[in-house]
């Protein structure tokens, strides 16, 4: 990975329907940990997220003082969350101890409804110390947990999976696998990882990127983050997996970068999609701007201050049980946003704000279905 770069990597989703969507995967970006991890292994402390077998995944986190584990340099080589400051990492291939394989599990939000088709979508990337890049990595979505008492391949067949022969190489990049899985009923389980034995999985012997500093490894080590489960159902749309990876496939993503000594744009992006793909996070009952969401809001200063003709409209939210202690949280965390953004440079005629009307949330009890309404969206506003 390059070290003069700050690569933000952004594919086209249906950002229309994408914010409306809940997303059933629980700590997504693996933002939310039980306590600040400290050794190799530790995937549990980003919980309900855990290795279920004897491999045991990684969780990398900025917050952690164990260089090991970092965020974004670590053990593995280095690389910036493509969402927050927390990722997690897994072996799928190994070449000197064979077939040995982690993966990573999590408990849906809610079961899944039969006959419905759900939008199925993650990222990894490569780490830099990692010899070989594969195509096999998938997700197996199940009723019941899986896992065995052993390093080697679960003895399942992934419903979702990167297009085979598909090598996913990129070490400076965060890259998509993508699919719509239509429900049994019930499932209420999902496992990332290479399913399959190494005579089954096609590898690709890689170089390690210069300036990258230690040995490399035998393995396939991959970073992962911002994992999605969506109904797609109820709004009438398909998840664009094909497009979306014939664009990756055809080696021309989508992507933001951002020089470090210079700032320069290297490639196009539509500006509105990135705006609008982004939300800022709260915690219960504030309305102050987290750690986790300054990146996100930085980001938004940066766009704005780079395209001085876009206009937003900033749209606060808040779950049921905060509006009934107070009416006017959803408005106050807008302004606190549109604050933000003054301070970082943006003109105020620039800006609106606006209480989003409520979102109809499923198991409104449940605290991590009701946390992912507590944000500000953004939305750009055509002259």
């Amino acid at each position: 990975m390059s070290y003069n770069k700050i690569i933000l990597q952004f594919l086209i989703f249906g950002i229309s329907y994408a914010q409306a969507q809940l997303n059933l995967v629980p700590n997504p970006s693996f933002e939310k940990l039980k306590s600040t991890p400290k050794n190799v292994g530790e995937l549990f402390k980003a919980s309900p997220w855990v290795s279920p077998t004897d491999g045991t995944a990684d969780v990398f986190s900025k917050k952690t003082n164990t260089e090991d584990i970092g965020a974004p340099k670590n053990a593995m080589g280095e690389q910036i969350a493509r969402t927050g400051v927390n990722y997690a990492g897994a072996i799928f291939f190994s070449k000197k101890t064979n077939n040995t394989r982690e993966y990573v599990q999590a408990e849906l939000l809610s079961p899944l409804e039969s006959g419905k088709t759900y939008c199925v979508e993650f990222f990894v990337s490569l780490s830099d110390l990692s010899k070989y890049g594969i195509d096999r990595i998938g997700v197996y979505i199940s009723q019941d947990k899986v896992g065995a008492k052993n390093w080697d391949p679960l003895p399942l067949v992934p419903q979702i999976s990167n297009i085979p022969g598909r090598i996913l190489s990129e070490h400076a990049q965060w890259e998509l696998i993508c699919g719509e899985y239509k429900a049994q009923g019930g499932e209420k389980y999902f496992t990332i990882g290479n399913f399959y034995p190494n005579d089954e999985t096609k590898i690709k012997k890689l170089k390690k990127p210069s300036k990258i500093k230690g040995s490399q490894n035998d393995y396939g080590y991959y970073y992962i983050d911002d994992v999605s489960l969506k109904d797609i159902d109820d709004v009438g749309i398909t998840c664009g997996c094909e497009k979306k990876m014939k664009i990756i496939a055809n080696n021309s993503q989508m992507q933001f970068v951002y020089s470090k000594v210079n700032g320069e744009t290297e490639e196009e992006v539509d500006t509105q999609e990135i705006i609008e793909s982004k939300s800022i996070f709260f915690d219960e009952g504030k309305v102050d701007i987290t750690e986790q969401s300054k990146l996100d809001l930085n980001l938004i200063i940066r766009l704005l201050q780079d395209n001085p003709t876009i206009n937003i409209e900033i749209l606060g939210h808040a779950d049921e049980q905060e509006l009934k202690k107070d009416a006017k949280i959803a408005m106050n965390r807008a302004n606190t946003v549109l604050s933000n953004l003054v301070l970082g440079g943006i003109k105020k005629e620039r800006l609106k704000t606006s209480n989003a009307k409520p979102i109809n949330i499923p198991n409104a009890n449940n605290e991590s279905i009701r946390s992912q309404n507590r944000k500000v969206d953004f939305s750009v506003v055509l002259e």
